[in-house]
């Protein structure tokens, strides 16, 4: 944070439409004249929602907070866009200041309770001219916090709880940072060790992935969580042999989990086993007989067991894949829109028996 405060760099957002569009304009006026950097010498960056060339894609959002120190919200209503941009804000820790119309702010709490410890006041659109020092004055506020907040060093859950927030907004590598930093400090902390190995299995970093859950497995050998992450790890890394006994692992700790039959029936079929993913997919069945999944997925196993034997799916193989999305249907209808959409079961489309929606 230290080098944040010392940049100095305010982006301001301006979302509008015509209403607020002689607010804007006089606004941008007292910035182009020197407002707020004339007492703080912040640079200002603008990101104007009615002019063309401000037309940014997330993405370009994203990049303008993460470059920036504080952030200026002036939106003349409550909209997605400025959800989005409170909650990369929010993540990226950088200090913001919401302004809003009077009549709006009932509706900011209702509809987007997350703002709630954000800095947001109220704007009368009719007097422009109290605008930019309204803005100005919680800018020097917010920047006298930042200056106290960074000269005390973050406790490891609060950057975990940063690193999530990152996480959560899809800005992963700042997220991988905050809980590096706190393992610095506590290197014997499963919890973040298993959002070290979710977070690099959301970017496909494998290898790191199962590093860091492996670790949080040593240090807490019946952590469910870290077994299903590593799990998938070794499932999407090839290593179905390994996946195989995380999952059974899983089942030993949590026998309820009826898609942890499906994720070794996976692990199998890999394996060219396919007798035995569809033997535990009618094990888990019995076990969970109203769970139409269990028979869409046990279908699944069945046809690619059938193209493996023969290239098209055999008599034996068939009659199991019919049952089961015959019962998967019978079981949820929601089914048939993902069976009309399954390419895995094209060669049986024009059997008699396939189920079709009436």
């Amino acid at each position: 944070m230290n080098n944040a405060i010392q940049t100095k760099r305010v982006f301001v957002v301006f979302r509008y439409k015509e209403k607020l569009q002689d607010t804007v304009e006089h606004l941008k006026e007292h910035l182009e004249q020197g407002a707020f950097s004339s007492d703080l010498g912040w640079q200002i960056d603008v990101l104007d929602d009615m002019l063309p060339p401000s037309t940014i894609l997330f993405h370009g959002v994203i990049e303008a907070i993460r470059r920036t120190d504080f952030v200026v919200v002036l939106a003349e209503s409550i909209s997605l866009n400025v959800a989005f941009e409170a909650g990369v804000a929010y993540a990226l820790g950088k200090p913001t200041v919401f302004c809003v119309p009077q009549d709006e702010m009932r509706q900011l709490f209702q509809r987007f309770s997350d703002l709630a410890g954000m800095k947001v006041v109220p704007y009368n659109p009719d007097r422009a001219t109290k605008v930019p020092a309204i803005i100005s004055k919680q800018l020097m506020i917010l920047h006298a916090e930042a200056s106290a907040k960074a000269q005390q060093p973050p406790s490891p859950d609060y950057l975990i709880a940063w690193g999530d927030n990152l996480r959560l907004n899809g800005l992963h590598r700042e997220a991988l940072e905050k809980y590096s930093a706190a393992l610095e400090d506590d290197r014997d902390n499963p919890r973040c060790h298993l959002r070290l190995g979710r977070t690099y299995l959301a970017v496909y970093d494998l290898v790191s992935a199962e590093d860091a859950l492996c670790r949080a497995i040593e240090l807490q050998a019946d952590y469910c969580h870290a077994w299903e992450l590593l799990g998938q790890v070794l499932l999407d890394s090839g290593q179905y042999g390994r996946a195989i006994a995380a999952y059974e692992k899983l089942l030993g700790l949590m026998p309820g989990r009826c898609e942890y039959y499906f994720k070794l029936a996976v692990a199998y079929s890999e394996m060219q086993e396919f007798e035995k993913g569809a033997e535990l997919l009618e094990q888990a069945i019995r076990l969970f007989p109203e769970e139409a999944a269990l028979y869409y997925d046990l279908a699944w196993c069945a046809a690619r067991a059938g193209r493996a034997a023969a290239g098209t799916t055999g008599d034996g193989w068939a009659e199991r894949v019919l049952a089961a999305l015959d019962q998967a249907t019978r079981l949820d209808a929601a089914f048939y829109r993902r069976l009309e959409q399954d390419s895995d079961f094209d060669h049986l489309r024009h059997h008699p028996r396939f189920p079709k929606r009436h």
